[in-house]
């Protein structure tokens, strides 16, 4: 199968997945639903029903987020049976975030001295994308164990670079954030080996890199009070803030107005103190913006490349959006109150 033919057929499969999303309308009419039980009811009659079997309905509340995020994984497979082979490293890349957030789950059971072995329930079943063996992970007794597994795959350095912090101080912030600095670090370097630092499928994982910068800056200089310093060796070193100057300059931020100073161009630039928001508020805009980026390449270049990577990022989206209005509903707040915390609700024009 030719290159051009692949992405033909790759963007046939984004097309009928997208076709099978919820879409606005849909989460419209899920969060007009009067309760929980009738926002499942009515997933489990759209295109998610198979992740909602007919079962109680507190036995699906408890893994509803798990449940949706696997959709997403599940996508990934499909498009890339039909996607060129320069594709893959990059769909296996994206993918990593679930293997991360998998690893984070079984260090805090650890932690926590909970069930491990029970895990295997809220684990992310990651198929042939699975670089650690999350089953030796699941039957480990302490965090040496863990590590030693972790090391002995596709984590080595990551372990080696954080093991003397954890040992000085018993805290796994540093390998915890290290894991997901390493997961867009690797999403950055297959997308730039497959396609080139100036492709439109490597500007849009560099939007999602300049935005986590940019959100974790806020918090860890504004929430935590962390210092210029250690806030600069914690931001990841890709894409606008690869050079060492542009990323000192942001790990030096005190307010919201020394973040839009430093953003990148895609943001217009103005003093965001005017808009009285929260770093909270900050982050969930940047969210929407991202968002729409991918939303803009789905309708505009749908048989693209980047098609691929913006269907992921957008099926992310609408899981997330899914996930707030259900549970929403278990608290039963009004469509009102929920509305801003939703992407796919939020219409072009108010996002960043």
């Amino acid at each position: 199968m030719g290159e051009v033919t692949a992405y033909a057929a790759a963007g046939a499969v984004v097309q009928a997945l997208h076709g099978q999303a919820l879409g606005g309308n849909g989460l419209l009419e899920l969060a007009r639903t009067g309760d929980v039980t009738e926002a499942i009811e009515y997933l489990q009659q759209s295109a998610y029903g198979a992740v909602f079997p007919r079962s109680s309905i507190q036995r699906l509340l408890r893994p509803l987020e798990h449940r949706l995020k696997q959709i997403v994984i599940t996508d990934a497979m499909k498009i890339s049976r039909f996607a060129p082979v320069k594709m893959n490293p990059v769909v296996r890349a994206f993918v990593r975030r679930f293997e991360v957030a998998n690893i984070k789950t079984v260090l805090g059971a650890i932690l926590s001295k909970g069930a491990v072995p029970d895990l295997k329930y809220w684990m992310f079943r990651l198929g042939r994308y699975a670089a650690v063996n999350m089953d030796l992970c699941m039957h480990c007794h302490t965090l040496d164990e863990v590590l030693r597994v972790l090391a002995e795959s596709g984590y080595r350095k990551i372990v080696d670079d954080t093991r003397l912090e954890y040992e000085k101080t018993k805290s796994l912030f540093s390998l915890e954030h290290h894991l997901d600095r390493e997961q867009y670090g690797w999403l950055w370097d297959a997308a730039c080996n497959a396609f080139g630092h100036h492709s439109p499928v490597t500007r849009l994982i560099e939007l999602e890199i300049d935005i986590r910068n940019l959100q974790w800056a806020a918090r860890l200089r504004m929430n935590f009070g962390m210092s210029s310093e250690r806030t600069d060796q914690l931001l990841i070193a890709r894409g606008t803030y690869s050079q060492e100057r542009s990323r000192q300059r942001l790990a030096s931020v005190d307010d919201l107005g020394d973040v839009v100073d430093a953003m990148p161009a895609w943001k217009s630039r103005g003093s965001l103190s005017d808009w009285h928001i929260s770093v909270t508020q900050f982050s969930e805009q940047l969210e929407r913006h991202l968002f729409w980026q991918a939303a803009r390449i789905l309708r505009r270049r749908p048989f693209s490349p980047e098609a691929v990577i913006a269907h992921l990022y957008w099926r992310q989206f609408e899981v997330h959006d899914i996930t707030t209005i259900v549970e929403s509903k278990r608290y039963r707040l009004e469509l009102d109150v929920v509305r801003p915390l939703l992407c796919t609700l939020v219409s072009e024009g108010e996002a960043v």
